[in-house]
């Protein structure tokens, strides 16, 4: 096949693998011919023999081989040579994939899962480890400290693994000042550091639109909790670790380049198995968040849909909302004391009641400015017993009593 000039790499392995596969046995058994381009290869038939063969020989499920096709789909939509080609079809192929049910989904991403609290303890147990690395010399530490801080920015930035691999030192982290003029909210000890000097700086990211998954521009304080161990980080540990060029990033690879996707996933896998006894991808820690907040903060999608930098909240609530099903709605119910049955009276009946409730109580205080009780009623007047401290001194306050119905219901109206 001829060469696809001017697609990127990632897009060049895609086509190459799907031409690989396609060209040669699929699950059909049949040899395919030789194509000379994408566009011939590219047909319902040989697409349709390419999820055939992920489905059947791979052994993808159904969601796995629906985003390898939408991977291709996307490669196709990328160039400008091939934007002209009629794939229309292509989007018929995904809706004969039968998907897993729900539950299921739920199921096996749960059992690749810690609670939030988990994985801080995870954090907290490296930090620990530091005075037994030291023993083993400066870079021992200085490793321990760097994968301290990657748990930690997973922790509290739930960023994407890409933005954290990919975080560069004075591009998408820096210390600066901030202007007045600046769009971004700062955080209030923020405000009270600035009005002493305005000119102080401060930990800072930013990542512009062609640096993020949504496509938009993010800009933020860094959280301060952080600040201490990047800090320390940066003037101790990083110039240990360099061992040649410095690759501008911020997290680094044993290669002293920048972390891949694999070795980022692989780091993050081998540290949570061995503190936690579970292997956990990095995007984990987002879900692990976002279920560590909701539960905290009941229907505060807004904020979690922000943080986790979602392009628009239904994202969050289609992804999040499903852990908040019927026995949850049942245990909010059960769980709020300000629910009561006159919860359930109309706001009218609650006011007649109300007041109802109160004209024992006028009544006594008129009966008290004409003649004074004797000392045992204000007795039963205090405990709140108020009909039977005035049945003490009127025996006729049914009478009293039932001349406020109609004063009652006039009020009402």
């Amino acid at each position: 096949m001829r060469s696809a000039q001017g697609l990127s790499n990632s897009v060049s392995k895609r086509l190459f693998g799907f031409v690989t596969k396609v060209n040669g046995n699929s699950s059909d058994g049949r040899q395919h011919k030789p194509v000379c381009s994408v566009v011939e290869l590219v047909t319902r038939d040989s697409v349709v023999a390419y999820a055939k063969y992920l489905l059947n020989d791979r052994k993808l499920r159904g969601e796995s081989a629906i985003q390898n096709l939408v991977s291709l789909y996307a490669t196709l939509k990328q160039h400008p040579t091939y934007k002209a080609h009629d794939v229309s079809w292509f989007k018929d192929v995904p809706s004969g994939i039968q998907l897993s049910a729900e539950s299921e989904l739920r199921a096996r991403k749960e059992a690749k899962s810690l609670p939030y609290e988990a994985l801080v303890d995870i954090a907290e147990e490296l930090h620990k480890q530091r005075a037994e690395a030291a023993k083993m010399g400066p870079r021992k530490l200085a490793v321990l400290v760097h994968n301290e801080l990657l748990l930690r920015f997973l922790l509290v930035m739930v960023w994407r693994q890409l933005n954290i691999r990919k975080c560069r030192l004075g591009s998408n982290l820096f210390k600066d000042t901030i202007s007045p003029f600046a769009s971004m909210v700062v955080p209030r000890w923020v405000k009270e550091r600035i009005k002493i000097n305005p000119r102080e700086k401060f930990w800072q990211y930013h990542f512009r639109e062609k640096e993020t998954k949504t496509a938009h521009e993010v800009r933020s304080v860094l959280p301060r909790r952080l600040v201490p161990l990047l800090e320390e980080f940066l003037e101790h540990h990083r110039p240990i670790l360099l061992q040649g060029p410095d690759p501008g990033t911020l997290f680094m690879n044993k290669k002293n380049g920048p972390l891949t996707a694999g070795e980022v996933g692989s780091l993050v896998g081998e540290l949570t198995l061995k503190y936690g006894k579970k292997r956990v991808t990095p995007h984990r820690f987002r879900d692990a968040f976002a279920y560590w907040w909701l539960d905290q903060h009941p229907e505060d999608y807004l904020t979690v849909s922000k943080k986790l930098w979602h392009r628009n909240i239904q994202t969050t609530i289609r992804n999040y909302g499903c852990k908040f099903d019927e026995a949850q709605a049942d245990c909010r119910v059960e769980a709020d004391h300000h629910l009561s049955p006159s919860h359930l009276v109309p706001a009218r009946i609650q006011r007649v009641l109300f007041s109802c409730s109160l004209l024992p109580v006028y009544l006594c205080i008129f009966r008290c400015k004409l003649f004074p009780f004797p000392i045992s009623a204000p007795q039963r007047l205090l405990s709140g017993c108020f009909e039977e401290a005035l049945a003490s001194e009127h025996p006729n306050h049914e009478c009293v009593m039932s001349l406020g119905g109609p004063f009652l219901g006039a009020e009402n109206e």
